[in-house]
């Protein structure tokens, strides 16, 4: 376990305060998504987590790391930032009748340069909305704003830290992302698809299936509460790592290696009107598979296996392939999918023929 991992783990969490609102949520998913693909751009290491000591925190490996980027992400319906909202502490009355000051987002923001000292590489305040101060661009440093700007968010910090001697202004940054609110899932998407194109080519697939499956994921890795032990666990509930990116790609490539339905459908020795029913069936299946839920994983893993079983290697045909495999695992797909048409199965079969997933 390095320095790093130790520290993650062992160090309490910051109060989240505000509303767990379904948009923010998504902005934060649809930013942390863009993060990935600017990091999957590169050959090295790294996870970004959800909702795990701030907003987003990005680790440079996810086994063993050594330094940590944190991003504290806001949105903003109206306007620019100013220096002094991002310094405003808002007081606010607890149950039990007491008023108290909240901190504010500079505070929120160097609470982990304190906690973790030497392990941050940086720490941003990122939102749709342009900030109006310092530089006025879209990204700019602490050190780029003027000596007074550097003052005033010195001053606020230490106000709110009283036992911060010296502000580290080199870690602290801000940025405008070009995620706009009202074009949020349009713009994401074209993202998506420029990473899809950049790993796979030009190839045919369901954008918004793959969109919704991806940004789901990760808009419950960002609700998740569940507090855990080790740095895997938190991987495993709130993280996205290269190897997690690398298997979104997975169902495009199986489904490249798919052949339309005419390369195959005279193998399939069936009444017509069946045949037509499972036409229909394969064409809706290989969308559907794109964004498969648990239950349809667990058959395909069934199915996988039966495949995979040297009693398939010498079957001649599809159809020999189907009435081989069907028997074997129909009880099973039925408890977990019923109901489930006979026609849904054999299309299933076919599939992970073609795709041939590894039990």
């Amino acid at each position: 376990m390095s320095n790093l991992e130790h520290r993650l783990i062992n160090t309490k969490p910051r109060e989240v305060a505000g509303p767990d609102a379904a948009s923010r949520f998504h902005y934060q998913a649809v930013y942390g998504l863009t993060l990935i693909f600017d990091e999957h751009a590169g050959d090295k290491d790294y996870a970004l987590l959800f909702e795990f000591h701030d907003d987003l925190a990005l680790l440079d490996k996810s086994a063993e790391p050594t330094s940590v980027a944190f991003f504290q992400v806001k949105t903003k319906e109206k306007g620019a930032w100013s220096l002094a909202e991002i310094g405003r502490q808002v007081t606010k009355t607890n149950e039990a009748g007491k008023k108290k000051k909240q901190p504010s987002y500079l505070g929120k923001i160097y609470h982990n340069a304190i906690a973790f000292e030497d392990f941050v590489e940086s720490i941003t305040f990122v939102s749709n909305a342009q900030m109006n101060f310092g530089m006025k661009s879209s990204a700019f440093d602490l050190d780029e704003c003027s000596a007074d700007e550097v003052k005033r968010v010195v001053a606020q910090i230490k106000k709110e830290h009283p036992g911060v001697t010296a502000v580290n202004t080199k870690i602290l940054k801000f940025a405008a992302s070009n995620l706009s609110l009202g074009d949020l899932d349009a713009h994401a998407k074209g993202k998506l698809n420029d990473f899809v194109v950049e790993h796979l080519g030009e190839v045919e697939f369901s954008l918004d299936v793959l969109y919704r499956s991806i940004v789901g994921d990760c808009t419950r890795k960002s609700r998740d509460k569940q507090i855990d032990k080790t740095l895997a666990e938190v991987l495993e509930r709130r993280g996205v790592t290269r190897k997690n990116a690398e298997a979104w790609l997975d169902p495009i490539r199986q489904r490249i290696a798919v052949p339309g339905w005419e390369a195959f459908a005279a193998e399939l020795k069936i009444p017509a009107l069946q045949k037509a029913q499972a036409r229909q069936e394969w064409q809706t299946y290989c969308v559907e598979v794109m964004n498969s839920n648990a239950a349809v994983r667990a058959v395909r893993f069934e199915i996988a296996k039966a495949l995979n079983h040297e009693s398939c290697n010498d079957l001649a045909t599809l159809q020999e392939v189907i009435d081989h495999v069907l028997p074997g695992i129909e009880g099973f797909a039925r408890s977990r999918l019923d109901p489930v048409s006979a026609e849904r199965l054999k299309v299933m079969i076919l599939y992970e023929a073609f795709a041939r997933t590894k039990a």
